[in-house]
């Protein structure tokens, strides 16, 4: 017994839920959508009644005795005219009060049903069906799921002077069960489908009120939160929501045109909003995903990101909140550079530079394009430092390097290998062409001796050796195999200045 009362407080067909959200905008909502669909139904009766007046004029006209003839276009233009009449008043009660709205539509409703099942009735005597009732109460018991309360009370009242009405019409038993059985079969699925569809509707406005009350809990908690927080269409990428810190940080419009934008536009590379949505395809949450994304006015800006599929206004979309680490990143590049290049001249340094001989050696091997290692020295460096101070031997140093980063190409190498030594890759050349690079920087030194009243003359020593594929010869190899060609050179150049 408990359980019945429990199930009977919970389980109800005609009345809301006690805990629905602003019944009243229901029941206003559920009114006006009544009230549209009854003027749909009402216009389209009114076309109906005119095309059975046309009938009874034209096509049924010799069909039946004057009387009955005569009885058929009166009935026919009592409907055409209440039925007018009904949308007629609809219009001015569609404006009126929820109280007087809802009476006349419900008044309007019962109308329409005993016009229809006397109208059937008298159809018996004509035509011997009841299709018309049938359709009719099937479509008002469809279309109109409102209010299954008065509905179901209206449905049995309605029917009972119909089945009242078969009684008085003259046929055989077994019509008389048949049309009594479809009748009420017909009614019956009305009434049912009714309270369904009446269901389903408090459950649709439950679940959109649901929504709506999460929405605006999710902006007011996330609206004013510190950190830049998005949320988009987890298929398409299109930007749903933005927080105020979002909108500032990538330089969004507050009026609402962030919306159109797609989270694509947001990133510096192509490909990343694509990887990041594979990566939720697999897990639904991403930790600490590093990204360079873009704002609109083109400014590029690291973030960590953290990245979660939820439900958002009843749709599946991705959290997306971001935490600025640009400037933490630009330290990081700079540590980078830093480590690998040369304080003095700003070139790569020895480390960094065996590195990349390494990876060039491994790159000529496999792809049988061969590159040229250049072993450089500066000539009378050490005489320099001891004559004019160590200063100006940096000078030196800094206007050689610069002379030669302005003649090599963005393919090219060009490290420190220490003190007065240098190494230069030339990437996909062979010695001929390494040569005549090399003679463009020779030429450039030889101006750059005349330049600034310079008391000494700048120039350097270089030997050359090719890497080619199939020779595995070892970083360490490469280089003694130049320097030994460039002392050859320095020895040379001695001797003819001697």
């Amino acid at each position: 017994m408990e359980f019945l009362q429990v199930l009977r407080r919970r389980v109800t067909l005609f009345r809301l839920p006690s805990g629905i959200y602003n019944k009243k905008m229901f029941k206003e909502d559920n009114l006006k959508t009544a009230l549209y669909r009854l003027r749909l139904f009402l216009t389209s009766l009114v076309l109906l009644f005119c095309l059975m007046l046309a009938a009874d004029f034209i096509l049924f006209r010799g069909l039946w005795d004057a009387a009955i003839w005569h009885g058929l276009i009166i009935v026919h233009i009592f409907c055409l005219a209440a039925t007018a009449g009904l949308f007629a008043a609809l219009k001015v009660f569609s404006r009126a009060s929820y109280g007087r709205a809802r009476l006349f539509f419900r008044a309007a409703i019962l109308v329409i049903m005993v016009f229809t099942a006397v109208f059937s009735i008298y159809n018996l005597y004509i035509a011997e069906n009841i299709y018309l009732y049938i359709t009719i109460m099937l479509l008002i018991g469809l279309l109109f799921p409102v209010d299954p309360g008065f509905f179901s009370a209206a449905f049995l009242a309605v029917h009972a002077v119909f089945l009242y009405g078969l009684l008085t019409v003259d046929m055989s038993f077994s019509d008389r069960i048949f049309h009594q059985f479809n009748s009420s079969l017909a009614v019956i699925f009305s009434m049912v489908g009714n309270i369904i569809f009446y269901r389903h509707r408090v459950s649709e406005f439950i679940k959109a009120s649901q929504i709506k009350i999460g929405g605006e809990f999710f902006h007011h908690i996330t609206g004013s939160a510190s950190r830049p927080l998005l949320v988009c269409d987890c298929r398409e990428g299109r930007i749903l929501f933005a927080n105020r810190t979002a909108q500032t940080y990538f330089e969004l419009d507050p009026d609402g045109s962030a919306t159109q934008l797609c989270m694509d536009s947001l990133y510096a590379s192509d490909g990343e909003w694509g990887e990041i949505r594979r990566l939720l395809d697999e897990q639904s949450v991403l930790h600490s995903f590093v990204a360079e994304q873009r704002t609109r006015s083109g400014a590029l800006k690291w973030t960590i990101g953290y990245y979660a599929v939820i439900e958002y206004l009843g749709r599946r979309a991705v959290l997306c909140d971001f935490s600025d680490i640009t400037k933490m990143k630009q330290k990081e590049q700079e540590l980078a550079v830093s480590a690998s290049s040369d304080p003095l001249t700003g070139i790569f340094n020895r480390r960094k530079g065996m590195e990349l001989l390494c990876s060039a050696i491994s790159g000529a091997q496999e792809s049988g394009i061969p590159f040229v290692l250049c072993f450089l020295d500066i000539d009378g460096l050490k005489a320099v430092n001891d004559s004019y101070g160590h200063e100006e031997g940096d000078r030196l140093i800094i206007s050689v390097c610069n002379i030669i980063k302005g003649v090599l190409n963005d393919k090219d190498i060009f490290y420190r290998h220490g003190g007065d030594e240098f190494v230069i890759l030339f990437m996909d050349k062979g010695l001929a062409a390494a040569n005549a690079v090399y003679s463009r920087i020779l030429r450039a030194l030889d101006r750059l001796s005349g330049e600034n009243g310079r008391a000494y003359r700048v120039s350097i020593s270089g030997g050359m050796c090719e890497c080619r594929a199939g020779e595995h010869l070892s970083c360490e190899q490469l280089l003694k195999e130049a320097d030994r060609k460039m002392y050859k050179q320095k020895k040379k150049r001695i001797e003819q200045h001697v």
